[in-house]
């Protein structure tokens, strides 16, 4: 399988630094480990509901997360951040 996916956070425990994720197309769950999480900030965790793109690896017992990137919204500046 090549290219990310989008998926939604199913669950995600911060002390075991495991979880699942639900793909958006075909609604399947696959575990996900905090090493596989990309980015930038020094805790890795991921939240509840929270939309990722992930990529997928097969080893011989499973698909797995192998890559996986939160999805940041933009947030929409205040009427005072555009008259600024």
């Amino acid at each position: 399988m090549s290219g990310y996916r989008k998926g939604i956070v199913h669950w995600f425990d911060v002390n075991a630094g495991e979880g699942a994720i639900i793909d958006k197309e075909d609604g399947m769950s696959y575990y996900v480990h905090y090493s596989a999480i990309d980015t930038r900030d020094k805790f890795k965790v991921l939240d509840k509901g929270q939309e990722v793109e992930y990529l997928l690896y097969e080893n011989l017992y499973m698909k797995q997360v192998d890559v996986v990137k939160p999805i940041k919204k933009r947030r929409r500046k205040s009427k005072a951040e555009v008259r600024a």
